[in-house]
């Protein structure tokens, strides 16, 4: 996803950061970007850029390297922005076979991911648009789901509760009972469901980012005539 150039200087920048335990790791930035490139609202990098760091203040770095850091960040935004609008930004992940080191990137990956669609909530919000199909609506919620279960495994316990064995064996045919734990299957249940859901919500954005063109479009003003136009005195700028 990043070129070698790119993933050398993010990393680079990370590990300057003033407060490790609230910046995000590599894999953590990774889904991160990713999540903003599919975002139909587009934001300017002073809104982005510090969550990356846990809003903390500026560290005591030269300001031509925070300078070169804003550029190689923003640069990779929008490169991925262009790869999602081309219909190439596709899930980075084979979930074939999940070892331990993939899951830890994984997670990783998903807490980055949501944290860029929390950054723009309202737009995942599907009774804020008129026109989105009933079934992507249930899709939506459903891969919203699937993303928030990773990252905060108590708060779907509840909807998986009565989750019958056969599901997670279906899921699953080649696997033996290694996860008799119900909270891990529901994890391996939530991984094996996390490519269609990164898809769906990509479906979903593409939709609003329609809607919310034609709305920008539509309240562009026309020519007026010479009679209709209102003379307003806004004063003085502060």
């Amino acid at each position: 996803m990043f070129t070698k150039q790119e993933s050398t200087s993010l990393q680079s920048y990370l590990a300057l950061a003033p407060n490790p335990d609230a910046t995000f790791t590599y894999e953590e930035l990774k889904g991160y970007l990713f999540g903003l490139a599919m975002t139909p609202e587009k934001l300017p990098p002073n809104t982005w850029i510090p969550v990356i760091f846990g809003d903390e203040p500026p560290f005591p770095t030269p300001q031509n390297k925070i300078k070169n850091m804003n550029t190689c960040l923003t640069q990779v935004y929008n490169r991925l922005s262009v790869k999602f609008e081309e219909g190439k930004l596709h899930f980075p992940f084979n979930l074939e076979e999940l070892d331990t080191e993939t899951i830890e990137v994984l997670y990783a990956w998903v807490s980055g991911f949501e944290e860029a669609l929390a950054l723009c909530d309202h737009i995942w919000d599907p009774e804020e648009y008129e026109g989105i199909p009933k079934q992507l609506t249930q899709q939506l919620y459903h891969s919203l789901m699937t993303v928030q279960g990773l990252v905060d495994p108590e708060e779907v316990m509840d909807f998986f509760e009565n989750m019958p064995q056969e599901t997670f064996k279906e899921v699953f045919p080649n696997e033996d009972n290694s996860y008799d734990d119900r909270e891990m299957q529901v994890q391996m249940f939530l991984f094996a469901s996390l490519p269609l859901a990164v898809e769906t919500i990509q479906n979903y954005a593409r939709i609003v980012e329609k809607i919310l063109t034609k709305s920008n479009s539509d309240k562009k003003p026309g020519k007026m005539k010479k009679s209709n136009v209102i003379k307003v005195n806004f004063g003085q700028k502060k």
